[in-house]
C-alpha cells in the first residue's frame, strides 16, 4: 500500500473538497482519503494503482494536483494504532503526578489525604 499527499491549489473551499472527495471515493483501489483544506492537501492510500493515473481522474473533473510526498508504508515508521501524542502526554502526565505523590508520602510532606477525608465527610 502506498500513501501520497497532493497539493491541490484550487481547493479552497468545502464544495471543491467534497467534489474530489467524491470523485475520489469512487476509485475502488484507494482505501483512505484525508483532507486537509487548509494546506489544501489530500492524503490517499491506495494500491494497484499509479498515482499518475489517478491525477489524471482529478484532471477530469478540472482539478491541477502536485505530488508532495510519495512513499510506500512499508518504508515509514509504523506507530502503534489509536495511540496519539496526546495519549503520550496524559500518560506521561499521569506518571509524574504518581511520582509527586510517593515523594510527599514518603517524605512525609503529604497534607492532601486529610483534606480530601475533610472535603468526603464533611455534612
Amino acid at each position: 500500500m502506498t500513501k501520497t499527499t497532493l497539493y491541490i491549489p484550487t481547493m479552497n473551499c468545502t464544495e471543491k473538497m467534497n467534489l474530489i472527495k467524491n470523485r475520489l471515493q469512487s476509485i475502488p483501489n484507494i482505501q483512505h482519503l484525508a483532507f486537509n483544506l487548509i494546506q489544501q492537501e489530500v492524503t490517499l492510500s491506495y494500491e494497484k494503482i499509479d498515482i499518475s493515473t489517478i491525477q489524471e481522474i482529478l484532471e477530469t473533473i478540472d482539478v491541477e494536483s502536485h505530488i508532495q510526498s510519495d512513499s510506500p508504508r512499508s518504508e515509514r515508521l509504523k506507530l502503534p494504532q489509536g495511540v496519539t501524542k496526546k495519549d503520550w502526554i496524559i500518560g506521561l502526565s499521569g506518571l509524574l503526578a504518581l511520582a509527586a505523590e510517593v515523594i510527599a508520602l514518603s517524605t512525609h510532606t503529604e497534607h492532601s489525604i486529610p483534606v480530601i477525608l475533610q472535603l468526603l465527610f464533611r455534612c
